[in-house]
């Protein structure tokens, strides 16, 4: 379900990307979700078409003007973590996590 509603909304930034003629990956994904949420409770008030069609490009408008900052050089994870315990990994290929 989770991923449903994640392709649904990246669906709507790139539909917002294309109306407004900029990449979906310079959009905000996080100010697409929160302007999605705000158009949902909007909705079931209004009773004409016109009126949701008119939301809805507010909502296209509100998630281009979110853009996300030049990450030219950005890698995951950004960050190093170091191991948590002492003891090195296990390299073993036949160890099933089986005592005995």
């Amino acid at each position: 379900m989770h991923l449903l509603a994640y392709n649904i909304i990246r669906k709507i930034m790139a539909m917002s990307a294309s109306v407004f003629r900029t990449s979906p990956d310079q959009l905000s994904f996080k100010a697409g979700l929160q302007a999605l949420n705000a158009m949902r409770q909007t909705l079931p008030h209004l009773k004409s078409l016109e009126d949701r069609i008119e939301i809805f490009f507010v909502t296209l408008c509100q998630i281009d003007q979110h853009k996300v900052g030049c990450r030219p050089v950005r890698l995951e994870p950004r960050e190093t973590k170091r191991r948590s315990k002492p003891y090195p990994l296990s390299k073993r290929d036949d160890f099933k996590g089986e005592r005995g």
